[in-house]
């Protein structure tokens, strides 16, 4: 009677102290049967793997405390492994746990995935509306940052057509081969534009809200562009 009170009061720590040839004694497996959702409460999780070796080991009388040690499980872990195989048969049984459920399932994230891999999609938002998902386009983000596909600014190239590309890639192909005294032949021209007035690219200034168009935080320009010098070289 001790025994049994002490065992509902602590399953797992009275697990922990049964020694292996209580193992398959009648009163241990009824008292295991008895108290297997404080097992399942307080388990250690178990890899189907080892759920096999264990169930294997219990079933064929085997010593189950070393095996436990030798795996790096407890006692109660065993048990519960033991009691979940023979009621579902399988090892890779798992129950839901409570709580919110998850926003992106397995299946989801891999549409999302294959979508910007394949160019579908080429971000967060777009991939939202294409797979018709409940997550939002943050959640989304989160998920593609998490595989290593961060959002970047994209480069910009001239617009080829199709044709035109395929014509390229075959006389880039032709040259490919070809040696540095081949490359000594051919003449590299490029050219550059001086701005003499201001510069036509991207500038910034620190300024207060509501202070744009104090003279020194106003960036002034002429008609087309203003002068500037075009430098050619060989």
């Amino acid at each position: 009677m001790k025994n049994n009170q002490f065992f509902r009061i602590c399953p797992v720590r009275a697990l922990n102290h049964l020694d292996s040839d209580q193992v398959f004694s009648t009163t241990t497996q009824r008292l295991l049967n008895k108290t297997s959702a404080y097992c399942l409460r307080d388990m250690v999780v178990a890899t189907p793997s080892k759920k096999r070796t264990l169930h294997y080991a219990y079933h064929h009388k085997q010593l189950i405390k070393p095996l436990a040690a030798k795996l790096g499980v407890s006692l109660a872990t065993v048990y519960c492994a033991v009691h979940e195989m023979d009621e579902t048969g399988d090892p890779y049984h798992h129950e839901a746990k409570p709580g919110c459920p998850p926003s992106l399932f397995p299946r989801t994230k891999m549409c999302i995935k294959c979508s910007i891999l394949k160019g579908e999609s080429c971000t967060a938002a777009r991939a939202k509306c294409v797979l018709k998902i409940q997550a939002s386009a943050h959640t989304i983000s989160r998920f593609l940052n998490s595989i290593g596909l961060h959002a970047r600014r994209p480069c910009r190239k001239h617009k080829l057509a199709k044709l035109s590309a395929r014509v390229r890639c075959v006389w880039a192909e032709s040259l490919r081969n070809w040696t540095d005294t081949e490359w000594k032949l051919v003449v590299f021209t490029d050219e550059s534009k001086v701005n003499l007035d201001a510069s036509d690219g991207q500038q910034w200034v620190c300024r207060y809200d509501g202070d744009s168009l104090n003279p020194s935080h106003v960036n002034q320009k002429v008609q087309g562009g203003g002068i500037s010098v075009m430098v050619w070289d060989v």
